[in-house]
């Protein structure tokens, strides 16, 4: 039953921290986890080709839930970070990367969090599929993004 008084923010965190606990096991990210441990990557086509080459690049993967693609932006050669509000997907996404062995950072933040936690450190901000609907404020979420990026850093977005 929902609890039509609770807090928009705390009902939707707790629905991510569900998903994070099983979504591993679905047959969709399965597929991400074997391309990952078969040494390959689990980004679209699309992605990987309009984000371009990001060796030696330091990336901030925004909502990186269970960091498969965060993992695949190290793997392709990037230093990567990934963020997310739910403390489940970045228990998840760390776990993930110790096993395959891919270095990676995981971290708990809140969107509004991310432009002084990591002012000026990234080339670029990665974020893909299903971001934007769950986000209450877009400027919010733009300002953050402009104050981690670098000068002459970029935003990507697959959305």
């Amino acid at each position: 039953m929902v609890d039509h008084g609770a807090d928009p923010y705390d009902v939707n965190r707790m629905w991510w921290d569900e998903c994070a606990g099983f979504h591993l096991d679905t047959p969709l990210y399965q597929g991400y986890v074997e391309r990952l441990a078969g040494g390959g990557h689990s980004l679209l086509p699309l992605e990987v080709r309009e984000v371009g080459d990001v060796n030696g690049l330091d990336v901030l993967h925004l909502q990186c839930h269970v960091g498969t693609d965060t993992l695949s932006l190290a793997r392709l050669g990037a230093t990567a970070t990934g963020v997310d509000f739910s403390p489940v997907a970045i228990r998840e996404a760390t776990a993930l990367g110790s096993r395959l062995g891919i270095k990676a950072r995981f971290v708990e933040a809140e969107i509004a969090e991310i432009g002084d936690l990591f002012a000026g450190q990234f080339d670029l901000v990665f974020t893909s599929y299903g971001v934007i609907t769950w986000l209450s404020d877009l400027g919010i979420w733009g300002r953050n993004i402009a104050q981690a990026l670098r000068p002459g850093g970029r935003l990507y977005i697959a959305e």
